[in-house]
């Protein structure tokens, strides 16, 4: 692929979502869904935005596909009811001056859309480094202004994600599957969550384990006050809610 090729890819919505369920633990009802993009441009989505990035289109995929989610809830606003919408978003995204466009024709739309500002979760990728702290501070507290969600994604994996998760504040902090994997017979692993949870208290903070593929893990997880979690076992990601 070329670059005019991407960027008709992004400029035509060559994409689509399908949507992962986070469920609570405590009856396996659904919390929300994580909208997560695919193409048939790219096997990998990740190599999608890591070829945006390379070629200074990331900004550009990550918008349109923030609309297009929006465009995807209007379909199933019914299936969806008050379930929390959580949207991929890159830190550097956040940071670029032209997000703060994003965010008034988010709120333009509010007058034809049925999508609720407390209902959006924006889920920052935590795999991109940070390289200004206190300009992403700036405009999560912005999001939270305006009412919407913050969760912060792959916590364990990227250099920069416990230090942002204790200085954005998020409404979510998502654990990476490492932490799941195996969770039922790591006592390692059980007593690291326990102590997560113990900080990030449920009621500013709600903590979400990812990845979970095993029973005795989700069981584990659960025993110990996990509150959320998402993976293959309690749903595949799908074409519809």
């Amino acid at each position: 692929m070329n670059d005019a090729e991407l960027k008709l890819l992004i400029e035509n919505r060559e994409f689509h979502h399908v949507f992962q369920p986070i469920r609570n633990l405590s009856d396996r009802s659904v919390f929300g869904y994580e909208f997560l993009i695919r193409t048939s441009k790219f096997e990998n989505p990740e190599a999608l935005f890591t070829y945006a990035k390379n070629k200074n289109m990331l900004i550009d995929l990550d918008i349109a596909a923030i609309f297009n989610a929006y465009i995807t809830f209007e379909s199933y606003q019914q299936e969806f009811m008050n379930a929390r919408l959580f949207i991929n978003i890159y830190p550097s995204t956040l940071t670029d001056p032209d997000f703060l466009n994003v965010l008034e024709s988010l709120q333009s739309l509010k007058a034809i859309s049925h999508v609720k500002n407390e209902h959006v979760v924006f889920e920052i990728n935590g795999s991109e480094d940070i390289p200004d702290f206190s300009a992403l501070k700036k405009v999560v507290a912005l999001l939270k202004q305006n009412n919407y969600l913050v969760a912060l994604d792959n916590v364990g994996e990227g250099r920069s994600s416990l230090r942002a998760s204790l200085e954005l504040e998020p409404h979510f902090v998502k654990l990476d599957r490492y932490f799941s994997k195996d969770l039922a017979n790591s006592e390692k692993k059980q007593k690291l969550i326990k102590s997560l949870l113990g900080f990030f208290d449920g009621k500013t903070t709600t903590l979400v384990v990812e990845g979970f593929e095993e029973g005795c893990d989700v069981a584990a997880a659960k025993e110990i006050g996990v509150q959320l979690g998402q993976g293959y076992l309690l749903g595949r990601p799908k074409l519809s809610p």
